[in-house]
């Protein structure tokens, strides 16, 4: 119990960490999460704002400080079954309030990708989760941005227990899901109006 304790304080602490908002300053010098118009410190404004190097760094770190306290506490130190849901989401709960920054942090995106590979090599849950994101990317794609994440994550909570046979690991993933969609919907993106496109590759090449 104890080290689950010490644990899901870690992932939520880690998750904190707005590496947007830290190698903006490293790569572009200048803040580019007050300088985006959602004020988002993701890896989309990372790259969008800060360039190539700023989005790869915060894409890679944003899912380390997600994927390295639940690997670690998984493959480790899990004594508690149902630990590793505080720990998985732990993190996702840091980014998207993160105590070092008054609770203003970002989508959670990453860093849920992250969590969920930690729990290697069950990779059931982000097999999912990846799976509904190219579908409603490639596939059917969703405007705005906001809208796709929230119907990706809430369909993989759907999906999940088809294959997943993991009650902890599951009620984990619906928490995370949970703090997601709290954070979309206080999210400032949604002034794009709705729309859905089949195929979206094949309108590109016929323009």
């Amino acid at each position: 119990m104890l080290s689950t304790l010490i644990f899901t304080v870690i992932s939520y602490l880690s998750g904190g960490l707005l590496f947007a908002k830290y190698f903006g300053y490293l790569f572009a010098k200048k803040d580019i999460v007050t300088q985006s118009d959602d004020q988002n410190p993701g890896a989309y404004n990372a790259f969008s704002k800060g360039g190539i190097a700023c989005g790869c760094a915060t894409a890679f770190c944003d899912m380390a400080k997600g994927f390295l306290p639940v690997f670690i506490y998984h493959s480790f130190f899990a004594t508690n079954a149902w630990g590793i849901a505080l720990v998985l989401a732990a993190a996702v709960v840091g980014h998207c309030f993160p105590i070092f920054h008054k609770f203003k942090g970002g989508k959670g995106i990453s860093v849920s990708f992250g969590s969920l590979m930690g729990l290697a090599p069950n990779l059931v849950s982000v097999t999912v989760l990846g799976i509904t994101f190219i579908v409603f990317s490639i596939i059917i794609k969703i405007t705005p941005n906001f809208l796709r994440t929230l119907v990706c994550f809430s369909l993989a909570a759907l999906l999940m227990p088809i294959f997943l046979h993991d009650a902890a690991i599951y009620a984990g993933y619906l928490f995370i899901t949970g703090t997601v969609t709290a954070k979309l919907l206080a999210s400032r993106e949604r002034h794009e109006r709705i729309a859905f496109c089949l195929l979206p590759f094949l309108h590109h090449s016929n323009k």
